[in-house]
This record gives structure tokens, C-alpha cells and sequence, in this order.
């Protein structure tokens, strides 16, 4: 049985009525990945969150995405204040809290350096039988 706790940070995650959005979460702010519970990795080289919504394999998507990226038109841009320290990639269906001890293998460390930045989302079908959604994440400049 799920905990209160998750089933309040899934009600609010799921409050985000666009692609990405930002929740506040004690005294820092969370992406949150909005839309579906594709399975997503983050490529630190690209900066980019990789959504698999449909392929024959991982190494399909990894093939078709610099041609992704080129078509990609990026939108929903949101800005994100991150604090120092490691961002956790996890479902919302779990608790932050719980995932050590429950989930142990269903979440990914990502670091990041504190800062601003701007996350954009794309959904692109590079080829007839690959389609994933991309998150995009820069560093915020004033005026962009």
C-alpha cells in the first residue's frame, strides 16, 4: 500500500496541466515530467531527459537522436531554481523518502550544479517507428 505522503506528491506532480512544470517541495523546486509515465533517462552530455514512448529498442531512440534534436520544436519552457546538490529522477508515485528502502533500483542521481535554468520539452517522431519526448534543460540567461 502507498503512503499518504505519495499519493499527496502524485495529486500535486499530476497538478501540472503542461508537458513540464515546477513544484515546490519543501525549500526547493522540482521538475516535474508531466503528461505520462514513459520510461526517461538524462544524458548529462546533451542535458537532455530522453522519454521513450515508442521504439524497438533504446539503441533505435540513441541512433535517431541527433535528428530529433535538429527537428525538435521546443516548447512549454519553464524556468527551474535548483539548489546545490543531487537532482533524483523517480516516479511520483513513490515518496522521495521512500525510495532507498521501496525502491532501490526505480530512480536516477543526476548531477547537477545549482543555478537557474530553463527547462523546453519536444515530442518528436524521427522516423515511422521511433517517437520519444525530449526535455531540454539550458542555463537561464536574463532576457531569454
Amino acid at each position: 500500500m502507498t503512503s499518504s505522503a505519495a499519493w499527496t506528491t502524485t495529486n500535486r506532480a499530476c497538478q501540472v496541466d503542461d508537458y513540464i512544470g515546477t513544484l515546490r517541495v519543501g525549500d526547493t523546486e522540482a521538475l516535474v515530467l508531466a503528461d505520462s509515465p514513459d520510461p526517461t533517462t538524462f544524458l548529462p552530455d546533451r542535458m537532455l531527459f530522453v522519454r521513450w514512448s515508442g521504439a524497438d529498442s533504446e539503441s533505435d531512440i540513441l541512433a535517431a537522436l541527433d535528428p530529433a534534436v535538429a527537428l525538435a520544436d521546443w516548447r512549454s519552457p519553464v524556468r527551474w531554481h535548483l539548489p546545490a546538490g543531487p537532482v533524483v529522477l523517480f516516479d511520483a508515485a513513490w515518496s522521495g523518502t521512500e525510495l532507498r528502502g521501496h525502491q532501490p533500483d526505480n530512480h536516477l542521481l543526476i548531477a547537477l550544479p545549482a543555478g537557474v535554468y530553463v527547462a523546453e520539452y519536444a515530442y518528436v517522431e524521427p522516423t515511422p517507428r521511433t517517437s520519444f519526448g525530449l526535455v531540454r534543460i539550458t542555463a537561464y540567461e536574463d532576457g531569454r
